[in-house]
């Protein structure tokens, strides 16, 4: 929660807003947004299949895109992650500078794909993080990349 002064005596108070089925507490400090006592979506597993998936961020939309990506497989990588991958931490995030913010949860997912080029299966981790909304009824991708 922020307080806006606007001119000598008016003081209107600014509160940010949450997307995120998980609200609170936000973090005091910008710099400090990782999100104790995760994961958050455990769940996420059984709440997707009703779900739409959306890419939220303009970087994830631009991975997704050159991978080749749609909504179908953002879904099946996220229940993979879930499943069979390491998760990371929790954290708090945003799209834009001053935008809302949403909890989210981010794992990493190593997988393998065949290379026509190189003759053979090559192994790659991705990172995933998403959050789900508050309505339970969008899954947001934040980022979905390969992990350096």
């Amino acid at each position: 929660m922020q307080f806006l002064q606007l001119g000598a005596r008016l003081t209107i108070m600014v509160t940010s807003m949450i997307l995120s089925r998980y609200t609170g507490p936000m973090p005091e400090d910008e710099d400090d947004r990782e999100i104790p006592n995760g994961p958050l979506y455990p769940d996420v597993v059984d709440l997707i299949s009703k779900c739409k998936v959306k890419p939220w961020t303009r970087r994830c939309i631009a991975n997704l895109q050159s991978m080749s990506f749609d909504e179908d497989d953002i879904a099946r990588y996220i229940v993979r992650a879930v499943r069979e991958g390491h998760y990371h931490q929790s954290e708090w995030c945003r799209n834009q500078a001053n935008g809302p913010w949403a909890a989210c949860d981010a794992y990493t997912l190593k997988d393998s794909t065949w290379n026509e080029y190189a003759g053979k299966e090559l192994e790659c981790t991705y990172y995933i993080k998403f959050f789900i909304t508050k309505n339970e009824t969008v899954v947001m991708a934040v980022s979905f990349h390969l992990s350096h």
